[in-house]
């Protein structure tokens, strides 16, 4: 499944995962068994847990203690691990490319729109309520080397990895887009896409942060959540801006909706009935403790010294392999990179239209080259240490 489009680029979360569940299946005083299915999972709910309001777990305050409470009470775990995976399950997720074929304006956001409809919607159960909800899990995280190494932005400032803190689980997404981006509907986005200022094919950036150096990405089908649908028949898509306004208006309603949505997720293509919280009592061996009774009592002795060393060289490792993955993966895609990358130009008077030729024949000159072509020739450079 890794090979498959919509999941590149996640070898880095994977392969930490995965040195996590072989640490936990090993050692002395777990007996519970995980699955992969249960880690992505719960990688997840713990992201989103821990970074709300002030972002950690220590130390313990009243806070604190409220989100190891949430974290060890309110995760179910059961979910059984396919040995089989049919690819065409990657169908079921957003690819956010799908309006990439026309000029950027009502066309190519309706496109979009109708594919959030009918993936999260029309084929996973979602609400339009709980798909706009869902993305915007978008308010924390990069956009991470789908347009080149190196080029992975956040969707907003206080989502980046070294945000001052650490980065916020928070509405702030839906802040910017309701409360930063100019326009209010497809048609005068088309013609002013302010505060982005930079243009592509699937993709705005607002790069103007030079002192944090870095910009913010969007994506097309982000920019949809933000606008007034402009075909609500069946045949189009719902009205995801009111449900925008009202998560933007309003952090505690965002959390409110967010949480029980991703529940909803988390529990796709799973029988109900085999999972539970892990509450129940661990008789292997000698008698051991669950993770809820440590948590309870108090318990601190579950990793010793060793146990963090061997995790961090195990670590280290995954991030080393996922390196050459990713670079790989970006060699792989050059051409779909160089697309992705070349700016459109947009004016007032005539909307966006296709860069120059000569900015794909010359990409190392003009003002729509990108940076992306750089770091692919930097990669190859390095393609004979990787492949």
């Amino acid at each position: 499944m890794r090979r498959e489009r919509e999941n590149f680029n996640l070898d880095s979360a994977l392969n930490s995962l995965e040195i996590i569940k072989d640490a936990w299946l090993g050692h002395s005083k777990t007996c519970i068994n995980v699955s992969s299915a249960d880690l992505i999972q719960f990688a997840g709910y713990f992201t989103a847990v821990r970074q709300t309001g002030v972002p950690g777990l220590i130390p313990v305050t009243t806070a604190t203690q409220a989100k190891r409470d949430k974290l060890v009470t309110t995760f179910v775990w059961g979910r059984p691990d396919k040995t089989n995976c049919d690819v065409t399950w990657t169908d079921n997720l957003p690819g956010f490319q799908e309006g990439s074929s026309s000029p950027h304006g009502p066309p190519r956001c309706l496109a979009s729109g109708k594919e959030i409809k009918g993936k999260m919607m029309d084929r996973n159960g979602f609400t339009a309520e709980e798909a706009t909800v869902l993305i915007g899990a978008h308010t924390i995280g990069l956009v991470r080397d789908t347009f080149g190494t190196g080029l992975g932005n956040p969707w907003v400032l206080n989502g980046a990895d070294d945000f001052a803190g650490g980065p916020v689980f928070d509405n702030e997404y839906f802040k910017f887009g309701i409360d930063t981006i100019e326009a209010n509907t497809c048609s005068a986005f088309a013609n002013n896409p302010t505060p982005f200022s930079r243009v592509f094919p699937t993709w705005f950036q607002q790069s103007n942060f030079p002192s944090q150096g870095l910009g913010l990405d969007w994506l097309d089908t982000d920019i949809s959540l933000m606008m007034p649908s402009t075909d609500e028949t069946p045949s189009g898509h719902p009205n995801f801006r009111g449900f925008s306004e009202a998560f933007a208006a309003n952090n505690t309603v965002f959390l409110d909706t967010f949480f029980p949505a991703f529940d909803k997720l988390t529990k796709l293509g799973v029988d109900p009935k085999k999972l539970s919280p892990a509450t129940t009592s661990c008789a292997c061996g000698s008698r051991r403790l669950t993770q809820v009774e440590r948590h309870l009592v108090g318990y601190s002795g579950a990793l010793t010294a060793n146990d963090l060393f061997a995790l961090a060289r195990g670590f280290g490792d995954a991030m080393a392999r996922a390196t050459m993955r990713t670079i790989k993966w970006q060699c792989m895609r050059e051409d779909e990179i160089i697309w992705l990358t070349t700016e459109t130009n947009v004016t007032a008077s005539t909307g966006p239209t296709m860069a120059p030729s000569s900015a794909t024949t010359s990409p190392d000159s003009g003002p729509t080259a990108f940076d992306g072509r750089r770091a692919l020739r930097a990669e190859k450079r390095f393609q004979g240490g990787i492949w």
